[in-house]
């Protein structure tokens, strides 16, 4: 079965780097921009603006490219998705950025697959967790504990327990909203289309909610540095649309292990951005804490790898990316 997937001998070797070094860089810094437009607009304004013109953009790509437009049943779905991955997911993360520095809470987010192995068996049939996994979960559960520091003050600002409370309800959001999309039948066949729709429809509930909590009008738009400007079109064009439509290639193309290959690279890249370009603290615990989260999500992902590689990929979480939670 798997013979009649090898495209994957050495697909284009120079797309495939250059797709996943897009993942890894791009989506390992979107912690960092979002931490900086945070210095001048609160969390849900940033949310909002983002994801409804990156949505739209995707959207209207994909559908300029052919793709037939979803129908009413396929909205409600696409829209609960986003729903779950921008609103619960991506908002709660934001939020959560102005009381945890961004490479905490991208290790937090590395925990993801974990989250999604456990929701998939407990909730939607999946199998249950080998021996293996569960050794994979239980480090990084423990890396998490170490992040949490139960033992000593918090040296700086590392984690608080509401940042904490936010990072953890955000990633369990996420996680669900992508095991619902790996079981949704009836979603659109075309992944950037399906993608474009969730982040469009979870962006306009962000962007209503920050209508109603008044963000808008107590933001000082005269007073936005162009830093966050940058930020801002960094997130949406780089962090959002470019990064999608590299994900969305590589689950064509590359095996699901390789595709989520970044869920273990971004915290790195994350925790070195957050120390080096903003002062964030880079502590011994930290070093340790991300060591164990990474290492219990290679053995949950790379122990996939031998039952999935005949799929093509295609029944990978699409949301998962967004772990762009992730920021």
């Amino acid at each position: 079965m798997s013979a009649g997937h090898h495209h994957d001998h050495h697909p284009h070797r120079g797309p495939l780097l250059a797709s996943l070094s897009a993942l890894y860089l791009i989506w390992g810094s979107t912690y960092l921009a979002a931490a900086y437009c945070l210095r001048d607009l609160p969390p849900f304004v940033i949310t909002g603006v983002r994801f409804t013109l990156a949505g739209a953009g995707l959207y209207a790509f994909a559908r300029l490219r052919g793709a037939p437009a979803p129908n009413r049943a396929q909205w409600m779905r696409l829209t609960v998705i986003g729903a779950l991955l921008i609103v619960g997911g991506n908002a709660g993360v934001v939020w959560a950025q102005k009381t945890v520095a961004s490479g905490v809470v991208a290790l937090m987010i590395g925990m993801m697959p974990i989250w999604m192995s456990l929701i998939d068996w407990l909730f939607a049939g999946g199998a249950k967790p080998t021996a293996r996994a569960t050794l994979g979960m239980a480090c990084g559960l423990c890396g998490v504990g170490l992040l949490l520091n139960p033992f000593g003050s918090s040296g700086g600002r590392e984690v608080s327990w509401e940042g904490f409370a936010a990072v953890l309800l955000a990633t369990l959001a996420w996680a669900t909203g992508s095991v619902i999309t790996r079981h949704s039948k009836h979603l659109p066949k075309n992944g950037l289309l399906s993608v474009g729709a969730q982040m469009f429809a979870g962006g306009l509930c962000v962007a209503l909610m920050a209508l109603v909590s008044g963000d808008y009008t107590t933001t000082r738009w005269s007073a936005v540095s162009s830093l966050t400007v940058f930020s801002m079109l960094w997130l949406m064009l780089a962090g959002s649309i470019i990064t999608f439509v590299a994900y969305n290639w590589l689950l064509q193309n590359t095996t699901p292990a390789v595709a989520g290959s970044y869920a273990y690279v971004n915290p790195l890249i994350a925790v070195l951005l957050g120390w080096r370009l903003n002062d964030e603290p880079l502590s011994l615990r930290i070093v340790g804490a991300g060591a164990l989260i990474i290492v219990g999500v290679a053995l949950i992902i790379l122990r996939k790898r031998v039952k999935r590689s005949s799929s093509s990929g295609a029944n990978a979480p699409l949301g998962a990316p967004s772990a762009n939670a992730r920021t």
